[in-house]
């Protein structure tokens, strides 16, 4: 379940309604907060740029480079 939407970033935050079996004895299970990261290209210009400085501030490489 969506919990929150960066829209600039393209970073949706969401959380679990369900357990699954190695989850059973989880208490944080369904509060944990999970990334999913939308692809970069589909971003506004600002939320690319971000992206690109993030990377350029570090020793990742950009997908596809």
């Amino acid at each position: 379940m969506a919990t929150d939407y960066d829209r600039v970033k393209g970073i949706s935050y969401w959380t679990k309604n369900y357990r699954t079996g190695i989850e059973a004895e989880d208490p944080d299970a369904l509060v944990r907060r999970h990334e999913y990261y939308d692809p970069i290209y589909t971003l506004p210009d600002e939320g690319q740029r971000w992206w690109r400085e993030r990377v350029a501030r570090s020793d990742l490489e950009p997908i596809g480079a």
